[in-house]
C-alpha cells in the first residue's frame, strides 16, 4: 500500500486516511482535484513514477507513467479537469520532467532541458496546455531554485533565479502571473518569489522565528497567497500575503473648467493602481455619468469623484469630490420686430429689436441693441 494514504474533507468534516490499492507499493507525494470528488495523487512506486485517480468519490489502484528508470518519480501534480492533469518531478538521468494526462490517458514522461542534478518540485496549470513548474537546480555543492513554463503545449528550458536555495510549491492566478515557496539553505529561512507579466523576480526571505521553509502555496491573486511548511523544530507553519495597499489617490486629471447645458467630457482618472478606474456624479442632478463619459443636464455645480478597483498588486482606492461650474447655453436669437432702412434697394439693412444679447467687438455683451442684418432683397 502506499505509505501515504489519503483522506477527505466533506463539508469541513475531515474524514479517516483510506489506503489506496498500490499495484507496486509506493507512496504518494501531491495531489490535485478538479472538482470535489474528482482528484489524481502521484508519486513514486518500485517501478518509478505513478498515479492513482478518484471518479465520483471512488479511487482507483495505482498505475504506473513509462520514464527513464526506477529512480524516476513524480513530485506535484496539477490538474485542470478530471481527466487532464500534468504532473511534474525527476527522472532517472538527474533531469526535471513532466508527463500529461490528455482525456484520461497518461503519455509517457519526457525531460525538460536543464542542467544536470535539477528537480521539480511543484507544479501549477492555468489550462492544460500552460503550467508553470519550479524546483531546484545543482552546481557543484550549491542549489538553486529553478523554475519552467508550458505555454500552449511547448515547453521551455529551465530557467534559474537568485536568492535562495531550492522552490518546492508554486501557484499561478493566471497564465504568466505565479508565486513561488521554498527554502534559503544559508539562513534556513522560507522564500518566495513573483512572477508577473513572464517576469519573475528574485526570491525573498518570510521572517520566521526560528528558521524554517515553505513547501506549498495556494494563491487566488499573485499578491494574495497562503503558504504553509514547516519550523526548525518540525512544527507547522504559514504566512499570508495581501495586495501592496491603497495606490495613489486617483485624480480625474482632464476636469474642465467649465461645461454648458448638453455638453460633455471623457473623464480620465491618472493613479497608479492596477484596477479598473471609475468616476461617480455627486451631483446627478447637474451631471450623470454614464462609463466614463459625463453629461451636463442641468446648471449648477458638477461634482464628481475618481475610483479604482482592487488589481492584482494594489487594493481600492477613492479620490476626493472634484467640482466644476456647468451653466446654461447661450440663448438663441428671437426677432421681435424689423424693417429695413437704407437708401438704395440694392443693400437694405433690417434692424431687429430683441431681447437677445448682441456680441459687442470686445466680446462682451450689449442688451436691448440693436442689431443690423443685411436685406438683400430690395421688396422688404
Amino acid at each position: 500500500m502506499p505509505s501515504k494514504a489519503g483522506a477527505t474533507g466533506s463539508t469541513g468534516v475531515w474524514g479517516a486516511a483510506t489506503q489506496v490499492v498500490a499495484t507496486n507499493g509506493g507512496f504518494f507525494t501531491g495531489v490535485s482535484c478538479s472538482s470535489a470528488a474528482n482528484c489524481t495523487a502521484v508519486g513514486h512506486d518500485s517501478n518509478g513514477p505513478m498515479y492513482a485517480t478518484e471518479s465520483a468519490g471512488v479511487w482507483g489502484a495505482t498505475n504506473d507513467v513509462s520514464a527513464h528508470g526506477s529512480a524516476s518519480e513524480f513530485y506535484a501534480a496539477s490538474c485542470t479537469a478530471a481527466t487532464n492533469c500534468t504532473a511534474v518531478g525527476y527522472n532517472g538521468n538527474d533531469q526535471p520532467f513532466y508527463a500529461t494526462e490528455s482525456s484520461g490517458v497518461w503519455g509517457a514522461a519526457f525531460g525538460v532541458s536543464g542542467g544536470g542534478g535539477d528537480g521539480l518540485d511543484g507544479v501549477s496549470c492555468t489550462t492544460s496546455t500552460n503550467c508553470t513548474a519550479v524546483g531546484f537546480g545543482v552546481s557543484g555543492n550549491t542549489e538553486f531554485p529553478i523554475y519552467a513554463t508550458e505555454s500552449s503545449g511547448e515547453w521551455g528550458g529551465v530557467t534559474s533565479t537568485a536568492g535562495g536555495s531550492y522552490f518546492d510549491g508554486v501557484s499561478c492566478s493566471d497564465a504568466t502571473d505565479c508565486t513561488a515557496v521554498g527554502l534559503k539553505d544559508s539562513d534556513f529561512e522560507p522564500i518566495y518569489a513573483t512572477e508577473s507579466s513572464q517576469d519573475w523576480g528574485a526570491a525573498t526571505e518570510v521572517p520566521a522565528p526560528g528558521g524554517g521553509y515553505f513547501n506549498g502555496v495556494s494563491c487566488t491573486a499573485v499578491t494574495n497567497c497562503t503558504a504553509v511548511g514547516l519550523d526548525r523544530n518540525g512544527e507547522p507553519i504559514y504566512a499570508t500575503s495581501t495586495v501592496d495597499g491603497a495606490p495613489t489617490t486617483p485624480t480625474i486629471s482632464n476636469l474642465p473648467a467649465s461645461g454648458s447645458i448638453g455638453g460633455n467630457f471623457t473623464a480620465t482618472v491618472s493613479t497608479n493602481g492596477d484596477g479598473t478606474t471609475s468616476v461617480t456624479s455627486n451631483s446627478t442632478g447637474i451631471c450623470t455619468v454614464s462609463g466614463l463619459v459625463v453629461t451636463y443636464v442641468a446648471d449648477g455645480t458638477c461634482s464628481l469623484t475618481a475610483h479604482v478597483a482592487a488589481g492584482i498588486n494594489y487594493g481600492p482606492a477613492t479620490g476626493v469630490a472634484q467640482t466644476f461650474s456647468v451653466t446654461p447655453p447661450p440663448p438663441a436669437l428671437t426677432v421681435r420686430s424689423h424693417r429695413c432702412v437704407s437708401a438704395t434697394p440694392e443693400r437694405r439693412t433690417l434692424h431687429i429689436s430683441s431681447t437677445a444679447q448682441r456680441p459687442s467687438a470686445m466680446g462682451s455683451t450689449m442688451p436691448g441693441v440693436p442689431w443690423p442684418l443685411e436685406c438683400p432683397n430690395p421688396s422688404m
